[in-house]
């Protein structure tokens, strides 16, 4: 069990934690995402691509930084950490995810469910739905508690096809 919680960083810190030789878009990116994880949780979608390379300088930072560079790497060292979890697969996924139309959203919730969800913007709790099936192992089990409304409202179309892809095993 990993607890999301944001992680931020200033630009000058981020520019000490980039590869000398990476892809500069990728890692910074890695390093903004968990600026709202307390909000987007494990909606949340990280590079898989960098994250190796990441952790490995990360690491290799810790090795070399003196006592004042320490909070900033705990940090880095935190972000890394729950990127892991958030890019791994799981055999059991269980969760009680947000029942939150995006009417009653804020703004930028609302911005990026619709650049990073386009298929299941509609409700927060949809949106979850879908990165649960994400992150589940090929016939992996995954619970969740939800309101009824996707089997039959038209702005849950999207979510309907996702999910056909999947055994429905028992619903309640």
């Amino acid at each position: 069990i990993c607890v999301l919680e944001p992680v931020k960083f200033t630009r000058d810190e981020v520019d000490h934690l980039m590869s000398p030789r990476g892809d500069r878009d990728a890692e910074e990116s890695f390093f903004t995402m968990l600026t709202d994880a307390d909000t987007l949780g494990a909606l949340i979608r990280p590079d898989v691509s960098v994250l190796p390379a990441i952790g490995a300088r990360v690491e290799r930072l810790c090795a070399e930084e003196n006592l004042f560079g320490q909070d900033l790497l705990h940090r880095a060292r935190r972000a890394v950490e729950q990127a892991r979890y958030l890019a791994d697969r799981y055999h059991v996924i269980v969760a009680n995810p947000p029942y939150m139309g995006g009417k009653n959203m804020e703004k930028g919730l609302v911005a990026k469910l619709k650049e990073r969800y386009p298929e299941t913007k509609a409700d927060l709790f949809s949106a979850f739905v879908q990165r649960s099936s994400e992150l589940s192992v090929r016939l992996g089990f995954v619970g969740i508690m939800s309101p009824n409304v996707w089997m039959y409202i038209a702005s849950h179309e999207k979510l309907r096809k996702i999910i056909t892809g999947f055994r429905i095993e028992t619903l309640v």
